[in-house]
């Protein structure tokens, strides 16, 4: 092919690629217009750390299926957004201070836990794929919760006998340390 017909070839080429382009950008009656969705929503930062209502509802699905002696941790559904913030705050604080961080075999033993709860695989599959932990985000999660359960226990100490007693001491703790690190709640806001 001579390199006349090559600029030719290419030339048509684009112009077929720009009529295509074209005709892919004009909208074709009848159709809907876009639309934006709320794909999730920002409910507050902490430290820097988004907090979002997805992020919330994971809490509260993860509150169930993994048990925690960490009150925040616990199904408490009025509470939901207030102990996903919490968390954040712990979190904040642990930073990655090694002595906070569990050990990989805690982590997939934890993981292995949580996997063998489930009556079937579709069920965990379906359960991952709604709160969005496909690959290595379940482990990460269940990860964040014990970076908690160790900053806890670190630094007010484990449950005792007395749960009502520990549970008011835990809360006068939480309380403090909610002052220590920097919240913004984020106002709701109208859809247009």
């Amino acid at each position: 092919m001579s390199a006349q017909q090559r600029v030719k070839t290419r030339r048509m080429r684009n112009l077929f690629f720009s009529l295509l382009m074209l005709l892919w950008a004009v909208p074709v009656g009848g159709m809907p217009h876009p639309s934006s969705t709320l794909a999730d929503r920002v409910i507050a930062t902490v430290a820097g750390t988004v907090v979002t209502a997805s992020d919330i509802r994971l809490h509260s699905a993860l509150a169930d299926l993994d048990p925690s002696f960490v009150p925040i941790l616990q199904k408490r559904a009025a509470n939901d957004h207030q102990d996903a913030i919490d968390a954040a705050i712990l979190r904040s604080i642990a930073g990655r201070v090694p002595v906070y961080q569990p050990k990989p075999s805690q982590v997939r033993s934890r993981v292995s836990r949580f996997r063998s709860m489930w009556s079937s695989q579709r069920e965990l599959t379906e359960f991952l794929a709604l709160h969005g932990l496909e690959g290595e985000r379940l482990p990460a999660a269940l990860q964040r919760r014990m970076v908690i359960e160790r900053v806890v226990h670190r630094n007010f100490g484990p449950p005792d006998d007395d749960m009502m007693d520990w549970n008011s001491r835990f809360s006068t703790w939480m309380d403090r340390e909610r002052k220590t690190v920097r919240v913004r709640i984020i106002p709701r806001q109208e859809l247009p």
